[in-house]
């Protein structure tokens, strides 16, 4: 009987000084709150005034608490967010590096990983150039993590690093996906110089990865470029180079580029198709009544595909249906000639 009286009152206290420390905890997590909101408030006007070059740097009078870092990491970072002015970007880029970089220097060194993570998250998004060589010497320190690494790189990357540039053209080993985050972070001005002069003395990996990012940026001044990758020893680079006419829609190459049609290699077969279709020259035409034939599904599709953008696509396909001998080539026909045939109900 003791001993159910003793735990009762145990239960008893233990619920209160759990109800204790729930409503201490809401107190002050509710002070917080109420502070925090009192600097937001505070700082935001300041913040709209340096970004519109109306003061210089925000004021002495704010104690520069960890709150107080924390609401201009926030504040800042929606700004960067919502507002793409250049000018604006390279104010409020500049006001980080003057309030915080001390602050990031103390915690790239703290036993947090999830602190110094955000802290490189912020330098790349902040562009904070004070901290450079920190990310630097903390990447060649051999303490990080490999999320770490990655994340240090893309700051590197960003900030327009050049002792990176070279550690990727000379010694990388890192997988592709990182490979093209970085290159798609560098000053295009600097991949498009590494595509002009280097191209040749990288690694197939970086070379794939850094013309896929051409690729994406659709820049016409690398058409001349892309179409001397035609003829290129590897597999992978003419992929890309088929790739790159297909995206920017025009070549010097139209001549060369039939050859495709009879590559021992589907995806470039299925390229030149999907090239052919855009660039309509007539030409193309009978390679790819030859593809309508191709043991690929995909070559078989891309070649009718390019045929149906052709002014007379309709008038092969049907001859093809109704003449070839294979049976590959007249499903395929006939599928297409269905298609045409539902998109004109």
């Amino acid at each position: 009987m003791v001993y159910v009286i003793w735990l009762i009152i145990s239960l008893l206290l233990l619920n209160t000084v759990l109800l204790l420390y729930l409503l201490v905890r809401k107190q002050l997590q509710q002070h917080r709150d109420e502070e925090k909101e009192q600097i937001v408030k505070e700082l935001s006007p300041v913040i709209e005034n340096v970004s519109r070059e109306r003061i210089e740097g925000i004021p002495s009078t704010f104690k520069r608490t960890s709150l107080f870092f924390e609401v201009l990491e926030e504040t800042v970072g929606m700004y960067l967010q919502l507002f793409g002015d250049e000018k604006m970007k390279a104010i409020l880029n500049n006001v980080t590096q003057v309030e915080l970089t001390d602050v990031y220097k103390k915690r790239l060194k703290s036993n947090s990983w999830s602190e110094r993570m955000n802290v490189l998250y912020c330098v790349e998004d902040f562009e904070m150039t004070s901290l450079q060589d920190d990310v630097w010497s903390y990447y060649h320190s051999g303490r990080s993590s490999i999320e770490e690494k990655h994340q240090m790189i893309r700051v590197l990357s960003k900030l327009n690093d050049q002792r990176l540039l070279e550690q990727i053209k000379h010694e990388s080993d890192w997988p592709y996906f990182l490979l093209k985050e970085c290159f798609r972070r560098f000053d295009f001005s600097t991949v498009e110089t590494i595509i002009r002069n280097e191209l040749d003395s990288l690694s197939e990996e970086v070379q794939v990865a850094i013309l896929d990012v051409a690729i994406e940026r659709k820049d016409p001044s690398l058409t001349f470029f892309f179409d001397q990758l035609l003829f290129s020893e590897s597999r992978e680079i003419r992929i890309r180079a088929l790739k790159a006419i297909y995206e920017y829609e025009q070549t010097t190459k139209e001549e060369e580029l039939v050859t495709f049609h009879q590559s021992n290699f589907w995806v470039e077969r299925m390229l030149f198709a999907r090239v052919a279709g855009q660039l309509k020259r007539k030409r193309y035409s009978t390679p790819l009544v030859t593809l309508l034939s191709d043991e690929s599904w995909w070559v078989r599709q891309s070649a009718a595909e390019a045929l149906m953008n052709f002014e007379d696509g309709l008038f092969i396909l049907e001859h093809v249906y109704e003449t070839n001998e294979d049976p590959f080539a007249r499903d395929t026909a006939n599928q297409w000639l269905g298609e045409a045939v539902r998109l004109t109900k």
